[in-house]
């Protein structure tokens, strides 16, 4: 399995994870701890099946591709080259929170900072990532060798590449999709108990970085602040009280506690309706700052105005695409055809192109 950041390889990761699945991790720290860390983990398989996540700011991950095997079938996540620049550009690194344990008397602008984005260059062929509290399209010039999967294709030459694009893994397919990965490639099927873990997405720009902390209610009291990615409420030990704190269960923003810690709370009546009060406030205002990161993105239509307003950087964009579609442009037509951005921007530089010629 491969692919290319932007493409749902967030969500995928976990879904797959979450079906005991061994997955290789690549969000390490350069080409060498990405090596030792994916030698490591081929070498203690004790599965089958396995997957493969090529980062595309590691120069030199064609090494690392020598240690698999081209009899088994290569997996490749895709979706429109467009869209995947929108992630790219508004790709999160975290928030400016200083800490993860608070107290009922914080300010919420503590809990809930700014969102910060990566800002990225290169520099004598290394990653280098800095952070800013808004998208820039300014950056989108240092993602023109992002798109590697093709790449990757060839240097392991598999024998069987199948294509999946973004869609099939979106909220109202991604449980009938992995159910049938599990019957093509024989790991266990996902639960149906547990459908609603696969309508959610595991990186939506300004949504889940903001979450992930514990609020103390007193000291031996506290409540956890999730999105849904770290599946805190369906552990044994915890119960989610959203709709007891908010009248409401909102998809990625969970308010969970310790079973032996809610029955000591329910005993605790003032310290209780303090909680609730705080918590529900802490909620509104958490609605109040995703709006605020949700203006601060970028859209595809503003990318393709950027490309139409910068010649040389589309039609530099357009030969890099040339090379790493034509394989899925062969064997998948119908995935490209699909994509509407894509075929925008191809009508653009055939347009540039035409207009240069003349």
């Amino acid at each position: 399995y491969t692919l290319m950041h932007g493409a749902g390889g967030s969500s995928f990761y976990w879904f797959m994870k979450s079906l005991k699945v061994e997955c290789a991790n690549s969000w390490v720290g350069d080409d060498k701890a990405y090596y030792k860390e994916n030698y490591k983990a081929l070498t203690q398989l004790k599965n089958d099946f396995f997957i493969w996540i090529i980062h595309y700011a590691f120069f030199h991950y064609k090494k690392s591709l020598q240690l698999l095997s081209s009899n088994f079938p290569l997996l490749i996540l895709v979706r429109d080259p467009i869209s995947v620049f929108k992630h790219l550009i508004n790709h999160q690194s975290g928030s400016s929170r200083k800490k993860n344990v608070f107290d009922l008397n914080d300010d919420y602008a503590l809990l809930i900072p700014d969102i910060l984005y990566t800002s990225t260059s290169y520099e004598n062929e290394k990653y280098k990532g800095e952070k800013s509290i808004a998208p820039n399209l300014e950056n989108l010039h240092l993602h023109s060798g992002t798109m590697v999967f093709d790449n990757v294709r060839k240097t392991i030459a598999h024998k069987e590449v199948f294509y999946i694009d973004m869609q099939e893994i979106m909220p109202q397919n991604a449980f009938k999709t992995f159910t049938n990965l599990a019957k093509k490639f024989n790991f266990t099927p996902p639960n149906p108990k547990e459908k609603d873990f696969y309508k959610i997405m595991h990186n939506t720009g300004g949504l889940v970085a903001i979450l992930d902390f514990k609020v103390m209610l007193d000291k031996e009291i506290s409540i956890f602040v999730d999105s849904a990615k770290t599946r805190r409420y369906l552990n044994q030990n915890f119960m989610n009280i959203n709709e007891e704190i908010l009248g409401l269960d909102p998809e990625n923003f969970k308010l969970c506690i310790e079973k032996r810690h809610y029955d000591l709370l329910l005993e605790k009546n003032e310290l209780y309706e303090k909680t609730k009060h705080y918590l529900k406030g802490l909620y509104e205002y958490y609605l109040k700052r995703v709006e605020i990161e949700k203006k601060k993105l970028l859209n595809e239509k503003q990318i393709l105005e950027y490309f139409k307003n910068n010649k040389t950087l589309a039609l530099k964009f357009k030969k890099a695409f040339d090379i790493e579609l034509e394989h899925i442009k062969t064997h998948r037509p119908d995935i490209v055809n699909s994509w509407k951005h894509y075929k925008e921007f191809e009508k653009m530089c055939e347009e540039l192109g035409s207009a240069e010629r003349d």
